[in-house]
């Protein structure tokens, strides 16, 4: 078995470490994006909705996505603009 060190950075982090690391983004970023949903709602309950939906959109897609913090916030602005048309 090859040892930790020695994998390359293409190789796809391990499933349980891949949860921790994203655990560790929702809880550093969760209200910061509840913010940003409300200011852009005007609405908690939408804000709540908007960033839990975003977050789990980020958590199914994590191993692909590159800028999480921005990838969230983009998917939050754009699900609340589709909500006020």
């Amino acid at each position: 078995m090859a040892d930790r060190a020695m994998t390359s950075p293409q190789e796809e982090i391990p499933v349980v470490e891949a949860r921790e690391t994203f655990n560790r983004f929702f809880s550093r970023e969760y209200r910061a994006v509840v913010a940003l949903a409300h200011a852009m709602s005007g609405s908690r309950w939408a804000a709540e909705e908007l960033a839990q939906e975003a977050f789990l959109a980020a958590f199914r897609q994590w191993g692909q996505i590159q800028n999480p913090d921005g990838w969230v916030r983009t998917v939050v602005a754009n699900r609340a603009r589709s909500a006020l048309r």
